[in-house]
């Protein structure tokens, strides 16, 4: 995990079962969280003014938790994701999968304050120190008040106009189907693990979409190298991003342009998963 002081909605978006209640959440359980490679017992502290505005860029960095972000005592206003823009929305905690990057806007209050990453279905948390007073830092957190709330996902964002994709007919649907288990611990795509593994295919300057069906009841975090999409349809309101959280037994459905020849892994931001499987290969084709 980083941190750098620097009900759907969505056309043909298709995300369900969006409640992670119930769910498998992770293989892994770690000793320590870190934010920017330090531990809760010796945390990463940045300073400012009261009242001053500052952008908080969030990195989930994690090979195998999901994490939950919060600033003590503050509201953030979520401005990107991915990098590209979206509707600014407040939200007092933020959800991250696995490879998703989230710009938060923070007005800071007079004080020292916990900035905690909660991981999902874990023991345990991160969290660096935001102070802009003198004073003793705040206890080693529990669930900070803020971490109670139902946090911010990507379900709640929409994209700015600027970042939309051009609006344009589809020329090539594909799915992108997730299986798997963890005895045998084997994860697929489209019933095949990489080595086996049948590439999805897309000519140049075509638009494409993909169909990511969970089969599973683990969330997959979904990336495609060298492209971003747009979730639901291109020219909608979705967010543009490069990787999303699909959730168990859900379905996203994102579109892209062909905009960049080469051959491009697609692949769950989960490292166990992919280097068990669940890693397939966008090809372009004559």
């Amino acid at each position: 995990d980083g941190m750098g002081m620097d009900g759907m909605g969505m056309d043909g978006m298709g995300m369900d079962g969006m409640g992670m209640d119930g769910m498998d959440v992770g293989d892994v359980q770690y000793p320590a969280y870190l934010i920017n490679g330090r531990p809760t017992v010796d945390p990463e502290t940045f300073t400012g003014k009261a009242g001053d505005r500052v952008r908080i860029r969030v990195i989930n960095a994690a090979a195998d938790s999901i994490f939950t972000v919060a600033l003590s005592g503050h509201q953030m206003q979520v401005t990107h994701s991915d990098g590209y823009a979206v509707t600014p929305q407040l939200a007092t905690s933020v959800r991250l999968g696995m490879g998703e990057r989230y710009d938060l806007l923070v007005t800071l209050q007079d004080g020292v304050f916990s900035f905690v990453a909660q991981p999902l279905g874990k023991d345990g948390y991160a969290r660096a120190l935001v102070r802009t007073a003198g004073g003793t830092a705040p206890p080693m957190p529990g669930a900070i008040a803020e971490l109670t709330s139902e946090p911010l996902t990507v379900v709640n964002l929409k994209g700015t106009e600027a970042s939309a994709l051009p609006r344009t007919d589809r020329d090539s649907i594909q799915d992108v189907v997730l299986n798997g288990s963890m005895s045998p611990y084997r994860w697929t795509i489209n019933g095949e693990g990489y080595a086996n593994m049948s590439p999805l295919t897309i000519r140049s300057g075509q638009a494409g979409r993909l169909r990511f069906r969970n089969m599973t009841m683990m969330s997959h975090p979904m990336h495609l190298h060298g492209h971003s999409f747009q979730l639901g349809a291109a020219g909608g309101t979705g967010p543009r991003k490069d990787t999303v959280l699909v959730p168990p037994m859900g379905a996203v459905d994102v579109d892209f342009a062909a905009d960049n020849p080469g051959l491009w892994m697609v692949h769950c931001h989960n490292a166990y998963h992919a280097e068990a499987g669940m890693m397939t290969r966008l090809d372009y084709v004559s």
